[in-house]
């Protein structure tokens, strides 16, 4: 295993600028998962009948956060 002069393992090093803007990016990711979803539940119960619309851009923002969660892993 290849360990850098400072005792620390290259392969968990961030590959952001520093700690506080992985964390920042790591509460992005989890927060674009969580809010489209309590967002149409939010409608759903509120309204009773959803559009089209709002059914669909739901879907394309659920859609989207779980491409920025595998580009996280990347």
């Amino acid at each position: 295993m290849n360990i850098d002069k400072n005792d620390r393992d290259p392969v968990w090093e961030y590959n952001l600028g520093s700690d506080k803007k992985a964390r920042l990016y790591e509460v992005s990711v989890f927060l674009f998962l969580i809010v489209p979803s309590m967002a149409l539940s939010f409608f759903a119960v509120k309204q009773g009948d959803l559009s089209f619309e709002l059914v669909a851009w739901a879907t394309i923002l659920r859609d989207a956060a779980r491409v920025c969660l595998i580009l996280y892993f990347c």
